[in-house]
């Protein structure tokens, strides 16, 4: 190995001097003798002295002759890779030619990174952030919130609760009649539940005669709490949402999940389908229709003075049935 810049010169001059001597063609002279470079560097080197002299056979490696960046984009570069290091090389390289003009390839600015010790680390901000699928989702259950919606129809339900407890239909039998043998022992119904024979007979008949022979007591509907209805009810508003208008006819979806934002609670499709057929049981669903008129109607009043005697109210009653 060359220690010196003079004995690098000298040692390149007398390999100049014996390929000239030599009557065979530099190519066949380098794949037939021993150099200590290759033909490459020799006309790289045999170019250089021709321009330069002696000053272009020196040993420029120190000073960086072959650097693509100045030491003042290498500073900034520096400082770039310390304040985005929760950018991606692809990223990073974007930015660099289009804000600076500075070409790198992904491979380099790796590189870079690591000779910098300023490798790719994921951000406590990105790192904390949640992929909410339906995004603003919450707009929709503030602005219920605000216009006072929920809270009619809490009113409603309690209401027509108190009405059906004051009944002849609200009793305890809990612990009467044959199909409390047709239970497991977890409370639920087994496949001999369905072969009763008033099941049997009444499983097709209307809502209004079903009901003169159940027991509301039973209904889970008692034991909440206005808290829950309130959430439960703003579920209800927003299944239009979150099953994309019908298309889905489960809440145990993707989509779904975004209750989570919007009540506070992921609710499952069996727990939104318990509630709404002890609601369809409960025959709340005129109550329910009356108070949606009247309360926009009178909300609608506000911001128009014209004395509304009429409110229309559309109900899709040709996919699914109003409870």
């Amino acid at each position: 190995m060359v220690s010196t810049k003079k004995k690098r010169v000298k040692i390149f001059f007398k390999l100049f001097n014996r390929v000239k001597k030599s009557k065979s063609t530099e190519k066949d002279y380098f794949s037939t003798h021993s150099t200590p470079i290759g033909i490459r560097q020799y006309s790289r080197l045999k170019k250089c002295y021709r321009l330069d002299g002696k000053a272009g056979l020196a040993d420029k490696r120190c000073q960086g002759n072959a650097r693509k960046l100045t030491q003042e984009q290498s500073q900034m570069l520096r400082g770039i890779f310390a304040y985005n290091r929760h950018l991606f090389s692809t990223d990073l390289q974007y930015e660099l030619q289009s804000q600076w003009e500075i070409k790198l390839s992904t491979s380099r600015i790796n590189q870079l990174r690591r000779q910098l010790k300023l490798s790719y680390m994921v951000s406590q901000k990105a790192a904390m952030q949640e992929m909410a699928p339906l995004a603003g989702i919450e707009i929709f259950a503030a602005i219920a919130q605000h216009t006072g919606i929920m809270e009619h129809w809490n009113r409603t339900i309690q209401e027509r609760l108190h009405q059906v407890k004051q009944s002849e239909y609200y009793g305890d039998g809990r612990g009467t009649g044959d199909h409390i043998h047709a239970r497991r022992r977890n409370g639920t119904f087994s496949p001999r539940y369905n072969q009763l024979a008033h099941v049997r007979q009444n499983k097709f008949l209307s809502v209004s005669d079903k009901v003169k022979d159940k027991d509301f007591s039973c209904l889970s509907l008692y034991e909440r709490k206005i808290n829950n209805f309130n959430r439960k009810n703003l579920a209800v508003l927003l299944l239009p949402l979150v099953t994309n208008n019908g298309a889905m006819r489960s809440l145990d979806k993707p989509l779904g999940n975004a209750l989570q934002y919007a009540c506070g609670y992921n609710y499952k499709n069996a727990t939104i389908d318990k509630y709404l057929r002890e609601l369809k049981y409960l025959q709340v669903s005129s109550e329910l229709i009356n108070c949606n008129a009247r309360f926009w109607s009178k909300f609608w009043e506000q911001y128009d003075s014209t004395n509304h005697k009429i409110a229309y109210y559309y109900i899709d009653g040709n996919v699914k049935p109003l409870w």
